[in-house]
């Protein structure tokens, strides 16, 4: 019926913006929290050091994943909104954007230079 479409149109775009969010949102808490953490541990010697990186080079790689299944996610919730939009008889405009967001490259290259970081500060002793 037009009533469940439309609320089904309202869930979708909801949900389309919390996924869009989030993809913004999630790497600035990343950099944040392994910057800080990372940080406050310059007294470390060098292999402790190493380590934090290390960890924080495998925080990094969930992190991406997590963004890619998000970016997925929003993928599925805007193919959905269009077919909705579709049935009702409105213009299309949901458009899905077809590319990973910028900052899941910044992601990854940070996480990449984690994990170099962290071997280079253990191997150094």
């Amino acid at each position: 019926t037009e009533a469940s479409l439309q609320a089904q149109l309202e869930q979708l775009n909801e949900r389309a913006r919390w996924y869009s969010a989030q993809l913004w949102q999630l790497p600035f808490a990343f950099l944040a929290v392994t910057g800080v953490a990372i940080g406050g541990l310059d007294r470390l010697s060098s292999p402790a050091l190493g380590s934090a990186f290390l960890a924080a080079f495998v925080i990094g790689v969930f992190v991406f994943l997590h963004m890619q299944g998000i970016h997925d996610g929003e993928r599925r919730a805007v193919q959905n909104l269009q077919k909705v939009e579709n049935s009702l008889g409105l213009d299309r405009t949901a458009e899905d954007p077809g590319y990973a967001t910028p900052f899941g490259w910044l992601i990854l290259m940070t996480t990449i230079a984690y994990l170099a970081i962290g071997v280079w500060l253990i191997a150094k002793r």
